[in-house]
């Protein structure tokens, strides 16, 4: 696969993973407009490049190096609720097995 196919290539960092894309932004249908309409207003709050999560039951983004969370929820309109999480680590490992 495409996502592999860079893992094998290079180091990996959270921007970059997050734009390869998710196969259930494809096939959203009627949930398109409001996939949109949130992933615009995290963006337009100062988080970068939100996607859906892998199982699409969510959507995340990545807050800037140097960004304080609550700036973020301050800016964001909506009614959504928000969460935190924080990396344990330095930056994302994965465990390729062929």
């Amino acid at each position: 696969t495409r996502f592999n196919s860079i893992l094998r290539s290079r180091s990996l960092k959270a921007l970059h993973a997050s734009g390869l894309g998710n196969s259930f932004e494809d096939v959203l249908g009627p949930y398109r407009r409001s996939f949109e309409s949130l992933c615009a207003r995290l963006r337009a709050a100062g988080a970068l490049a939100p996607r859906l999560t892998g199982s699409g039951s969510g959507i995340f983004a990545v807050v800037p190096h140097g960004v304080p969370f609550g700036a973020i929820i301050g800016r964001f309109q909506g009614d959504e609720p928000l969460y935190a999480v924080r990396s344990v680590g330095r930056g994302l490992q994965f465990d390729m097995q062929q």
